[in-house]
């Protein structure tokens, strides 16, 4: 790594000392890791975005954490996750969404999401719709929505399951296509891909489900399928908020940031199929708690989640930073600060 990016970060000086940069974002952790050298080669300072529980070895994360002069968290639930020496350096900044975006009436929303379902997938009033927007990767947990559904479907909810996102080449989303047709769901769950405009399909639901899980390994006819959460204050969340909608979500990483649970939405524990189905018959069942969740949920996306507010926060994170004067010695003992940390996780570790 140090000899692939070492060449790469001198140009990286270079360009950044030709645009005459004032300062330099990077949008990864992994960016940090290998392009963090380039700013401190030109003298600039960095701020690093965190926007997931980290998923890259310890040892890189102490590197990126010591590149990094502002770390940007997009949740609390993240700050347990930076050393202790950085958190000086960390600060919290909530994702933003176009709060104001207009709610499209259901009706409208139902039909121009049905035609392009086609023929027996037409939504009926009577049918209650709940939509998951996320990449069908294990630690989505859409397996434990599956099972959810069939369990919902047992206690005579009608309802329809719509899971909108576009599938990796891991033979995951083959397995849980599988599962579905198993349990007898082939007319209630439908895997839908890639969806653009995820606007009137929130429009068109009654709630979002989000079932992710920390950490999830599957072993099924041979293959395993293996994945670490990193979620931090999902933005499917967000854009159901501004939908009008509320979300039944697992209680990790910043979802709790996001839902007060029974006022906005739904908490259940992560890996809990039964609670997930339990959470999607109260509001397959009761359509004013629904609706009332769902307009709580609009009024704190204008609150709490303005995009401009998310704007202003970078502007002023970046301003900050750029205008710090830490020496270099003050940058260099970071680095045995760091790596003395480090020895001591893998030591608790153990």
């Amino acid at each position: 790594m140090v000899r692939d990016s070492l060449p790469y970060a001198k140009k990286f000086a270079k360009l950044i000392e030709s645009e005459r940069a004032e300062v330099v974002h990077f949008n990864t952790a992994r960016g940090m890791i290998l392009a963090g050298w380039g700013a401190h080669l030109a003298r600039r300072n960095t701020v690093m975005h965190v926007r997931g529980s980290v998923a890259v070895n310890p040892l890189y994360w102490g590197v990126a954490q010591c590149l990094a002069d502002c770390i940007l968290l997009v949740a609390r639930a993240l700050m347990p996750e930076v050393f202790p020496s950085a958190r000086s350096r960390a600060r919290v900044l909530y994702n933003g969404v176009h709060a104001d975006l207009g709610i499209v009436d259901r009706a409208v929303a139902r039909r121009i999401v049905g035609e392009r379902l086609g023929g027996k997938w037409a939504l009926d009033e009577d049918i209650k719709v709940f939509v998951s927007l996320s990449s069908p990767t294990p630690f989505k947990g859409l397996h434990y929505l599956v099972d959810a559904a069939a369990v919902a479907k047992s206690r005579g909810v009608k309802a329809m399951f719509l899971l909108a996102g576009e599938p990796k080449a891991d033979g995951y989303c083959g397995w849980l296509t599988k599962r579905i047709d198993e349990l007898g769901l082939s007319d209630t769950v439908r895997l839908l891909g890639f969806v653009d405009d995820t606007h009137n399909l929130l429009c068109a639901a009654d709630a979002l489900v989000l079932p992710s899980v920390l950490h999830e390994r599957i072993e099924a006819g041979g293959e395993v399928f293996e994945d670490r959460s990193n979620e931090g204050l999902p933005r499917s969340i967000l854009e159901a908020m501004v939908a009008g909608i509320p979300s039944i979500a697992s209680d990790i990483a910043g979802v709790s940031e996001q839902i007060q649970d029974g006022h906005n939405g739904i908490l259940v524990p992560p890996k809990d199929a039964k609670a997930l189905a339990t959470a999607i018959e109260e509001l397959a069942m009761n359509t004013e708690l629904c609706r009332l969740m769902g307009a709580r949920a609009k009024e704190v996306a204008k609150t709490k989640f303005r995009i401009e507010d998310a704007g202003r926060g970078l502007l002023r994170a970046l301003s900050e930073t750029a205008n710090e004067n830490a020496s270099a010695a003050d940058k260099l003992i970071r680095w045995p600060i760091i790596a003395k940390e480090l020895v001591s996780l893998r030591i608790g570790a153990q």
